[in-house]
């Protein structure tokens, strides 16, 4: 979870700190975005490595490499913007978990202003 970008694996610690369903609920909707960063991410790593292994060596094959390596970028890029709309990205993610953490039941503490003005916070024996 620590490589999953844009604070996913928090968002899901957080939900299940407060609700355990709501935190499944909201991981089994997150489960195909995450998949999809992951796999955006390795992807462009990888094309980033291959770009630079080709600048380094200088070939008769290099610029036209670099225009498939260009080609491929668009491709995937235009393949993300597909599946993101029809499972969603972190920022649908982040909405959705504004969303269940707004719904869940707050936890209310006593505060400061509920202590009687004076004499002990307790009662005396």
């Amino acid at each position: 979870m620590q490589t999953v970008p844009d604070a996913i694996g928090g968002m899901i610690h957080n939900l299940a700190r407060e609700d355990a369903g709501i935190a499944k609920l909201w991981a089994e909707e997150a489960a195909p975005v995450i998949a999809l960063e992951l796999a955006q991410l390795i992807v462009n790593d990888l094309l980033s490595a291959v770009q630079t292994a080709a600048q380094i060596n200088d070939h008769a094959y290099a610029k036209l490499l670099m225009e498939s390596l260009k080609d491929a970028r668009e491709q995937i890029q235009d393949e993300y913007v597909t599946i993101a709309g029809r499972y969603g990205n972190p920022q649908t993610l982040m909405a959705f978990y504004q969303q269940l953490m707004n719904t869940v039941k707050p936890r209310h503490y006593g505060t400061v202003a509920q202590l009687p003005a004076t004499g002990t916070a307790w009662s005396s024996p």
